[in-house]
């Protein structure tokens, strides 16, 4: 007999050993000829108080004699546990859902779940008896609700589904490094631009329209992939694998003793990484086009990565280390007394001033000016701190006076 869930199991079981019980009881107080009692006063009053009391007897006797006969066959019928219900004919079969494999039955010997492991529902009964009646019921409602569950197309598993969009994100710690060494070489630059020049051509109005007003925010931004000037004119830093040298594009080499790699444009090397990351992700896309069939492809599997980097968020690395976890203190271009008291590591930050809009060459100008000066003085790693015993606020005092 099929159940529809996993906890049916159980409670189909127990249910009816309660049921069970609660008969016993009611056989051994006597409480189950209670009906029978109560029939009988109620035919005898209805007889003599509607009819003479010389048709009364016999339309009394015939009245309780089909009245015994109905409560009798109802209660051996609906009443009496007599049909035996057997644990091991007891199994649930989960539905088939889209991006899941199939599921394997559960029966109450392996649930495949905590009841009856230890935790809840111990001690289940391995045969509990059902009244004739109910037990019909059972395997009738069993058979057709699996036959109308069968013929229902699967659907798609929402609730495995958020939890790999909820727990998306990027392991493989050489594709990390891989996606750090391009946030670094390609984003920072193309991002740099785009917010100095502040273009507003029609192609990158249809760009953003189709793709959000925050596509520039991120990495794999269609702006810096179509429009020219950006990702398909920047390149790696360093010769990466897996793109092979090419004489038109890496004109540093000579012919004649060129590498096996080259460095590539970053439009063909995002497109490498893409494919690294949905491939890291598994089928998450497809489980996102059976959830969304009439979303854009496109921006879906823009939301697929992006939600794998914010749970992996790529971080600004110098070259051959990582700085990350210094670099992940905040600052304002626009407060310099947080980079000269050497609040936070030395490290130069050009992402932050990318969303400034300054050039760090102004920044390094200023900066020498203040070191010529006096003000300033050298630092660690090429770097410059403020003069030993000078604070700002005695150059603002100095400056009163």
């Amino acid at each position: 007999m099929a159940v529809d869930s996993t906890l049916e199991l159980f409670t189909t079981l127990f249910g009816w050993l309660f049921y069970n019980s609660t008969w016993d009881v009611l056989v051994a107080t006597g409480m189950v000829f209670l009906p029978f009692l109560g029939i009988l006063l109620d035919t005898i009053i209805r007889s003599y108080a509607g009819e003479d009391a010389q048709e009364a007897g016999n339309t009394t006797l015939r009245i309780i004699e089909v009245e015994f006969f109905v409560a009798f066959f109802v209660i051996v019928i609906a009443a009496v546990p007599a049909t035996p219900l057997n644990a091991v004919d007891l199994s649930f079969t989960p539905r088939a859902l889209i991006g899941s494999s199939a599921q394997p039955v559960a029966t109450v010997n392996n649930s495949r779940t905590t009841y009856g492991g230890g935790i809840s529902f111990n001690g289940a009964p391995a045969t509990v008896k059902v009244p004739v009646f109910w037990f019909a019921v059972m395997s009738f409602s069993s058979g057709f609700n699996r036959a109308v569950m069968e013929s229902v197309p699967p659907t798609l598993n929402y609730r495995g589904y958020v939890d790999e969009l909820i727990d998306a994100k990027i392991s493989d710690p050489t594709l990390r490094h891989e996606i750090n060494d391009f946030f670094r070489d390609c984003f920072v630059e193309a991002r740099s631009k785009y917010l100095a020049e502040r273009p507003t051509s029609a192609a990158i109005t249809n760009l953003l329209n189709r793709y959000g007003v925050t596509d520039p925010d991120w990495i794999g931004s269609h702006v810096y992939q179509e429009i020219p000037g950006y990702y398909n004119v920047i390149r790696a830093d360093s010769v990466r694998e897996g793109y092979p040298w090419s004489a038109l594009r890496d004109v540093e080499w000579d012919a004649s003793n060129a590498p096996i790699y080259g460095k590539p444009f970053c439009t063909q090397w995002w497109q490498g990484i893409e494919q690294s990351i949905l491939s890291e992700l598994g089928d998450l896309d497809l489980l996102s086009a059976a959830a969304e069939p009439g979303w854009d492809p496109a921006p879906r599997r823009d939301a697929i990565i992006q939600m794998a980097l914010i749970n992996s968020p790529p971080r600004w690395t110098t070259r051959g280390y990582d700085f990350a976890y210094g670099n992940l203190v905040d600052f304002s271009v626009g407060d310099p007394g947080i980079i000269l008291s050497g609040e936070v590591p030395p490290v130069f930050r050009k992402l932050r001033t990318a969303e400034y809009g300054v050039d760090h060459s102004v920044i390094q100008q200023v900066l020498k000016n203040l070191h010529a000066i006096g003000l300033l003085e050298d630092g660690k790693r090429n770097s410059y701190k403020l003069r030993e015993g000078l604070k700002l606020n005695d150059m603002h005092e100095e400056k009163t006076q």
